[in-house]
């Protein structure tokens, strides 16, 4: 296998011709080794988060403050689609991607949502129903736990808790975020009518302290 400067491996076994020299990836040189940063045992900790470190929120979305849209979220790595201004994950350096945990009691439901950007959810506990599109058109997707589910940017989906228990889900959302949450109209009129808008930077706010135009919004 041989790599190239454009980022492409080259498998000459397969039958692929070898590349020219000056085409190739230059291996590292041991300078370029020892120049590479030392991690401590403490610096490594602070890259991790375990279950118990979880930071949860139960007013993270907008919609979790209606009944029926009891949700929880905790944010892992980047900033995804949690609303709640004072929540702030643990890992916040760039990755093209955000990790929150998402957890639904039964009987409750987040969403109809829109995002501009594509999402993976993988069930880790529980059983999940995701619904792509529009509720008068909706497609019903089952998750078993260690199952996935991707969903389309700029398209309306809501999730589901379809067990007797809580489910929980890895939310992974592409991009640097925080994501641009668009809510279903009748669910924004819901939390408005409640008190709660979302702010110019997208966190969630009292609805009197906002102007007209974007309490509504």
């Amino acid at each position: 296998l041989y790599l190239t400067r454009d980022n492409m491996l080259v498998d000459t076994e397969a039958g692929a011709p070898k590349p020219a020299p000056e085409a190739l990836i230059r291996p590292m040189t041991q300078a370029d080794i020892t120049a590479l940063p030392r991690y401590s045992p403490a610096e490594m900790a602070s890259r991790m988060v375990t279950t118990a470190q979880r930071n949860w929120s139960d007013r993270a979305l907008l919609d979790s403050h209606l009944p029926g849209h009891a949700s929880r979220i905790a944010p892992v790595l980047g900033h995804g689609i949690s609303q709640d201004a004072t929540q702030l994950p643990p890992i916040r350096n760039p990755h093209g991607l955000a990790i929150e945990w998402l957890r639904i009691e039964p009987g409750n439901q987040v969403g109809p949502f829109m995002l501009p950007v594509k999402q993976a959810l993988i069930v880790f506990k529980g059983a999940a129903r995701v619904t792509l599109n529009a509720p008068d058109k909706g497609i019903a997707l089952d998750a078993a736990s260690q199952e996935l589910v991707s969903v389309p940017g700029n398209v309306w989906s809501s999730i589901a808790c379809a067990g007797s228990e809580p489910v929980e889900i890895a939310v992974l959302t592409a991009g640097n975020g925080p994501a641009q949450v668009t809510w279903w109209p009748a669910l924004a009129e819901a939390a408005l009518a409640k008190g709660v808008g979302i702010d110019h930077a997208g966190y969630l706010a009292p609805a009197h302290l906002l102007p007209a135009a974007q309490a509504a919004a």
